[in-house]
């Protein structure tokens, strides 16, 4: 994963959670809608690492796909350049 250029003016300060998001890996976290996070680092590949700021697992630390952000309907790539995450590579 590559960090996504400069992370600090990427997102706002709380995002809130809009689609839930269960963990398949050790390093990841579950989130609900609802959820507040910081973005505490963005990838370049549609994952960030957040900390859980409020919600059931408050505290929490671990890998969301960026895509749980944007509100229903929201097209990703206009999400990402309205936070300025500078590319977002498909896997496929």
């Amino acid at each position: 994963m590559a960090p996504a250029s400069d992370p600090s003016s990427t997102f706002r300060e709380v995002e809130t959670v809009r689609r839930p998001f269960i963990p398949t890996l050790g390093d990841e976290i579950s989130v609900v809608p609802g959820d507040a996070v910081r973005v505490v680092q963005p990838f370049n590949d549609g994952w960030a690492f957040v900390e859980q700021i409020q919600g059931i697992w408050k505290g929490s630390q671990g890998l969301i796909p960026i895509d749980c952000l944007k509100e229903s309907g929201q097209d990703l790539p206009a999400f990402l350049a309205a936070r300025r995450v500078s590319s977002h590579m498909v896997a496929m």
